[in-house]
């Protein structure tokens, strides 16, 4: 890996923030390395030569690592003593992570400024994690590649939904895999519609996922009607997203409305996330330009929304019937007939219905597969 970019940067008055976020098992080579400098991200680079995809680099090995020089590990000779001043140095190992993880643009006058990095900093294998696992099978520490047939699941006779969203590029083939995880029933009929389709160009798992542009209530999936979760029912609303930019207005993740509906909706809606039927807004705000998980969970009428494992809100007295079996369910906008425009932006993944609450301990540890929440 040799990346240098056409930019200099000279002002040795000024302080600079630099993320250099690498995920070598990106499709694309120009994603597996990406430099950003004060919260933008460069791409006019004078040397550009990236990692061969699932290269495993030097960094987080077992060598010695050096703060402000380069140490050659074979010699352990030290180079490029670095002259100036650190602050603030971060290594988080399992994830690309945007900037606006470690800093935001302050409104008063438009200057990137730092801010308290709330993730976690270190991997767990899938092998390892306890909650938020791949549908699928996955070869690989971190479920990087679909393997054949799903995986076991404890809570298999309550599924309802299980979407992958794994397939080739630009591919409009999405499976429900609910039946096989059961292992009895029909799977639910999945159709793309629009511009949604499967994408190699991001991924948290199988190294695809399902992509929505967000330019029309018609880039959906549509799951054929059938599972129902009654008012008297404990549930879990699971799915993975990396949103690549806010709606224009709202963007619904997963919806079911029509005559007789239930009006579920999961949705991301001026910044934050909200929930259907009570038509109540969070005010917990979603992520742009990362993976994150989302469960919604319902416990004898209480309703609690968990981000990667952290359990952020909670509403009580919900009762409402949340999936109708006589309607379909739209996922990644209201549905092609749905008369307002609410389609999400960016990236699906692992979407999943469970008819049963998750055990608490396991509820507050839904994570990334990847990584181990803060609880």
């Amino acid at each position: 890996m040799h990346v240098v970019t056409e930019q200099v940067f000279r002002d040795v008055s000024a302080w600079y923030h630099i993320v250099i976020a690498v995920d070598t098992t990106q499709a694309t080579s120009s994603n597996r390395v990406k430099f950003y400098v004060n919260g933008s991200q460069i791409t006019d680079f004078s040397t550009s030569t990236y990692p061969s995809q699932n290269r495993q680099e030097a960094v987080n090995d077992t060598g010695e690592h050096r703060v402000g020089a380069f140490i050659d590990k074979t010699s352990a000779t030290v180079y490029y003593p670095f002259n100036g001043y650190l602050a603030d140095v971060h290594f988080i190992d399992g994830q690309q992570l945007a900037p606006t993880a470690f800093g935001e643009t302050r409104s008063s006058d438009g200057v990137w400024v730092p801010k308290e990095y709330t993730g976690p900093y270190g991997p767990n294998r899938v092998s390892e994690a306890t909650g938020a696992l791949p549908i699928l099978n996955t070869t690989g520490d971190f479920g990087g590649t679909a393997a054949s047939g799903t995986r076991t699941d404890s809570n298999s006779s309550s599924i309802k939904v299980a979407i992958a969203m794994n397939g080739s590029d630009d591919g409009t083939t999405f499976t429900d895999q609910s039946a096989s995880i059961r292992g009895s029933g029909s799977a639910l009929t999945v159709t793309a519609s629009g511009s949604a389709v499967t994408s190699v160009d991001q991924s948290i798992f199988y190294g695809s996922s399902g992509y929505f542009p967000g330019t029309a209530n018609s880039d959906c999936l549509t799951v054929a009607a059938g599972p129902s979760i009654s008012s008297s029912d404990d549930f879990t609303i699971e799915y993975w997203y990396y949103q690549t930019g806010q709606p224009t207005t709202v963007g619904s993740v997963i919806r079911q409305s029509g005559s007789g509906a239930s009006d579920l909706g999961i949705i991301h809606w001026g910044g934050n996330y909200a929930y259907y039927p009570t038509n109540t807004s969070t005010g917990v705000a979603t992520v742009n330009n990362e993976w994150t998980h989302v469960a919604f969970t319902r416990e004898s009428g209480t309703v609690r929304l968990f981000v990667n494992g952290v359990l952020r809100w909670s509403i009580t007295s919900n009762t409402s019937t949340i999936l109708n079996s006589s309607n379909s369910i739209s996922i990644g906008s209201s549905g092609a007939s749905y008369g307002l425009a609410e389609h999400f932006r960016g990236y699906l993944a692992d979407v999943r219905f469970t008819e049963v609450l998750l055990s608490t301990p396991q509820a507050l540890r839904l994570q990334k597969a990847l990584v181990t929440a803060s609880t």
